[in-house]
């Protein structure tokens, strides 16, 4: 129960659009912590985030991109979102 306790407080403000509580859950499921390790889930809420503009969330999912973590290897991707996190 205590291991997605943070989940849960940040459902409602991810739900409501908060790019910044979506980059940090899409962080909780990329790392595991207060949330099962799940890479789909963590690309899910990255991607939101950074289609919002938040830099750290277009990175990562450069990153997992890059890695094929979640989502298919796609080099082509992966530098596409590094370009937008880093204008």
């Amino acid at each position: 129960m205590r291991q997605h306790s943070r989940t849960f407080l940040l459902s409602p403000v991810t739900n409501q659009g908060n790019a910044d509580a979506q980059e940090g859950l899409g962080f909780l499921y990329y790392m595991g912590d207060g949330a099962p390790k799940d890479y789909v889930q963590a690309a899910l809420w990255f991607r939101k985030a950074a289609e919002q503009g938040d830099a750290y969330a277009q990175k990562m999912l450069g990153d997992l991109y890059s890695d094929g973590q979640g989502v298919p290897q796609d080099h082509a991707q992966a530098a596409a979102w590094y370009r937008q996190a880093a204008t």
